[in-house]
């Protein structure tokens, strides 16, 4: 049976559930509607609203997307950096149509959502870059689910930070061939590769390459989709040991010498994918795009090593929205069809996802959610006059709100209390650029009533605040930016909880890891960014709302993040009103027991009822969950 009639099968026993069934409790009274929601655009919007392949089509061109991490427009030699060695995406870029004014938003997992979708990163679900705010919503749509659906063969390799739980996979998004890396494992390069784990005794940036060569030697036959996506240059920077003594000359510190010797070592292997494409012929048949996800962060490097790293003299870094946080470098090659240019027009990291259904002739269903990005098409074939002009916003990674941990789950409802005054919004267009909020960098301007007013195209380096001078601009843009917020806040699918899958329609696999984090609400524990902390007076609970795909008895293994512990203690997994008592002692970081699921929606609860004020530096991590028989 296929993925879309598993699902159908499930949709169509839960509705018969709900009329003449023991399990009308469990779906509409434990697991709220908003979830079942979830799961019909699940069906409706990322399977059934793709257009059916025709059975002629015309010469589309490959695709090629390469994305660096944490690589800041001054990191490349092209953009003036005199120390860094990057020739080869020298030369790219050389070959390339250049765009002088493309953004991103400031860190990493609100970036990639929004490749993966078009649409602003808030409207997607993700909120922040880990604690299980950077996963991507169900119901949305990947440029990798549309473009399959319309022949091309897709593959990904490398970073994906938009979900690391079942049904959140990039082979479970549109990916035919899919390596998600582990964060940030530079050397050996590991990871799980289309679900099965994976070790290479490689450097990252070497097995990506390697992995992306062998897609495209097998599909060159066809058009295929390729995104290559570094984990460089993320910190802890590491580089070959070899590269990192090349650097260590006139003083350089330790850290910056790895830094540019981690640049060229992730520049060379981009050269060997170039060449690749080169010597066999698909040069002339790939439309290459070169970018990064956000701006450079400084590590140890010394002052005057950060001043090398930032030659333009930007202001801001990674996770700021001034200039050095969100400026990325964009590059698009295609051989024989695009001329070199430089385009001034403000371009955003939305306008990729339909640039890339236009590049592919793909549609874009009526049922798929409204895009914010458009075409760039144009710009690339010398008719930028025809792109219509757009403005993009860009945000602090999560919303302000009364609740100060930024990985707490969202309480249902409780966005319709946020204060657009306090929230931290960039608007940004091709005249100017506004900020609310924004967090003082050195050399920043200082705001005027909360706000800085940019002129975009002449103080290119945002020195100087004119919010005095254009009160009308100001006001213009500022009721442009509550009508983005408003629209955000109504969107029925922002600020909500996540589902879990206990198994998956996509794969026979028995076991599943539910992510501690991944939580729908809790009392007392503490969700952080990959673990879950326990409540500081003993007593609290963490409800997860799951889909169980088969009922059966399953193993249930919890883990925690230490081993030796002093007291022990008891963590209580409950399920269809049974609870199932864990009481470690302190000899082990996880415990197994037997347990029963239904099938179907559901809300599950980990909790504890005693002293914990001897249990510091211990965290709940995973839930580990074995089918051992269906019933």
């Amino acid at each position: 049976m296929n993925l879309k009639l598993i699902l159908l099968d499930i949709v169509h026993k839960h509705k018969t559930a709900r009329s003449n069934s023991s399990l009308t409790g469990i779906v509409m009274t434990s697991f709220p509607k908003l979830a079942i929601c979830y799961f019909l655009f699940l069906l409706t919007g990322s399977l059934y609203a793709t257009p059916p392949v025709k059975k002629k089509q015309p010469k589309r061109p490959n695709i090629l997307i390469i994305q660096m991490d944490d690589v800041g427009f001054d990191d490349l030699s092209i953009n003036g950096n005199t120390v860094a060695k990057t020739p080869n995406i020298d030369k790219l870029a050389k070959a390339s149509v250049q765009f002088e004014n493309f953004y991103v938003a400031n860190v990493c997992a609100p970036t990639r959502a929004s490749l993966l979708t078009g649409r602003d990163y808030w409207r997607t679900g993700v909120t922040g870059v880990h604690g299980g705010n950077d996963f991507l919503n169900l119901n949305e749509t990947t440029f990798a689910d549309l473009i399959h659906q319309n022949g091309y063969t897709t593959g990904m390799w490398g970073k994906w930070h938009t979900g690391k739980a079942e049904g959140y996979w990039p082979w479970q998004r549109g990916f035919d061939e899919a390596f998600y890396a582990k964060l940030y494992k530079h050397y050996p390069s590991q990871g799980w590769l289309n679900d099965e784990k994976v070790k290479y005794e490689t450097w990252s940036d070497e097995q990506l390459v390697d992995m992306a060569i062998a897609f495209m030697k097998k599909n060159k036959n066809k058009p295929f989709l390729a995104y290559l996506s570094s984990l460089s240059t993320h910190g802890k920077w590491a580089a070959p040991e070899d590269l990192v003594q090349k650097y260590m000359t006139d003083g350089r510190t330790k850290d910056f010498a790895t830094l540019l010797a981690m640049q060229e070592f992730a520049d060379q292997q981009i050269g060997r994918l170039l060449k690749f494409l080169e010597t066999s012929g698909l040069d002339e048949k790939t439309v290459v795009i070169f970018m990064s996800d956000n701006g450079p962060i400084p590590q140890k490097e010394s002052p005057e090593e950060w001043a090398l790293r930032n030659n333009h003299e930007y202001i801001g870094t990674k996770a700021r929205n001034w200039k050095n946080g969100i400026k990325s470098p964009l590059y698009v090659q295609y051989k024989g069809h695009y001329a070199p240019a430089n385009v001034e027009l403000m371009c955003s990291i939305t306008d990729i996802f339909p640039t890339l259904l236009e590049l592919t002739s793909t549609q874009l269903p009526d049922s798929n959610l409204p895009l914010d990005g458009r075409s760039m098409v144009g710009c690339f074939e010398g008719k930028t006059e025809e792109v219509m002009p757009k403005q993009a916003f860009f945000t602090n990674r999560y919303p302000i709100r009364e609740e100060e941990n930024e990985y707490a789950p969202y309480a249902k409802d409780e966005k319709y209390d946020y204060d657009f005054f306090r929230q931290r919004i960039t608007l940004i267009r091709d005249d100017y650029k506004l900020s609310l909020n924004p967090i003082a960098s050195p050399n920043s301007p200082k705001p005027v009533n909360h706000l800085v007013l940019i002129d975009h195209k002449n103080d290119l380096l945002e020195r100087t605040n004119i919010v005095k001078d254009h009160p009308e601009v100001v006001q213009s843009m500022l009721a442009s930016m509550k009508v983005w917020f408003k629209s955000i806040i109504e969107d029925q699918n922002t600020f909500q909880e996540k589902i879990s899958f206990i198994g998956h329609p996509s794969t026979d696999k028995k076991q599943t890891i539910l992510r501690s984090v991944l939580m729908d609400r809790s009392e007392g524990f503490e969700n952080h960014s990959h673990h879950v902390k326990f409540p500081e007076n003993g007593k609290g609970h963490i409800d997860y709302n799951v889909l169980v795909q088969h009922e059966g008895e399953y193993t249930l293994k919890l883990v925690i993040s230490k081993q030796k512990i002093d007291t022990p203690f008891t963590l209580t997994f409950t399920a269809n009103g049974k609870e199932y008592p864990y009481h470690f002692n302190g000899k082990a970081t996880h415990l197994t027991k037997k347990i029963t699921l239904k099938k179907g929606f559901q809300s599950v609860r980990v909790s504890m009822d005693e002293d914990t004020s001897d249990l510091k530096g211990v965290f709940f991590k995973d839930l580990l969950f074995n089918l051992k028989k269906s019933i």
